[in-house]
């Protein structure tokens, strides 16, 4: 109770966010935002006021109403313009084209991904900082590879990412590589390279669960596949991903 009601008796930015989440996965998106937006009205720094706009951004990514997510996120990033926050500036412009791919719109995520590796090389940033940005771009990339259907690509990237990222041994990253190899066998229908690859890619990422439910799918073992699905559908905890995978989950 300690950790998220203050001293004065009122509520913590985390406790506004746990409220809404759970407003969330009720089906209650409006009360959601409307927990959120009170919390603005008493938050204190950037910081918080940058985190409630994230999190009205995930209620709309709950509903697949993409618009009104992305506005949320450009309201968070006026707040990193006004202070020259590049490098904050630039994860919510990466955060957009993750956004953008959730709406099916690769070519517009594409821009969106360039852009926020040009803002954060323009940054201040400590080298490893832009080191890991380009790094990851790679993941976004063969992301929007596969969306557009060209597997050649998403695999000659996802080949490149897995190259950069075991030549640092960032766990992390690590998990996001066989995410991306996973998502591109799932793509090419290659099931048991898919669960194998995923299998490695982390069990606290909805995302990776909702794509090994479509790798069982696949293979026809529907009761895996059901029960992977069924995970996500009650996954129930934060994680910034859960938006873009539990509608269809539950669908």
């Amino acid at each position: 109770v300690a950790g998220i009601i203050g001293g004065n008796g009122s509520r913590s930015n985390g406790a506004y966010v746990g409220i809404a989440n759970n407003q969330i996965f009720a089906g209650k998106g409006d009360e959601a935002r409307a927990t959120l937006k009170q919390a603005l009205t008493k938050a204190r720094t950037d910081g918080e006021k940058r985190a409630l706009w994230f999190w009205v951004s995930e209620t709309y990514a709950h509903e697949e109403r993409w618009t009104d997510a992305i506005k949320s996120i450009e309201e968070e990033k006026k707040i990193a313009d006004a202070s020259g926050d590049l490098v904050s500036a630039s994860q919510d412009v990466n955060f957009i084209g993750n956004l953008l791919l959730g709406a099916g719109k690769p070519a517009e995520a594409a821009q969106k991904f360039e852009e926020s590796l040009k803002m954060v090389d323009r940054s201040k940033a400590k080298d490893s900082t832009k080191e890991a940005a380009h790094r990851n771009h790679l993941f976004d990339m063969g992301r929007v590879a596969v969306l557009k259907g060209d597997l050649a690509t998403a695999r000659a990237t996802a080949a490149k990412y897995t190259a950069a990222v075991d030549a640092k041994k960032v766990p992390f990253e690590l998990r996001q590589a066989h995410e991306l190899a996973g998502l591109v066998a799932v793509h090419a229908k290659e099931w048991d390279s898919a669960l194998a690859e995923l299998g490695k890619a982390g069990t606290q990422n909805p995302r990776v669960t909702y794509l090994t439910g479509l790798a069982w799918q696949g293979k026809g073992a529907q009761a895996k596949a059901a029960e992977a699905f069924r995970a996500v559908a009650d996954y129930n905890q934060l994680n910034g991903n859960y938006g873009f995978v539990r509608p269809q989950a539950r669908r």
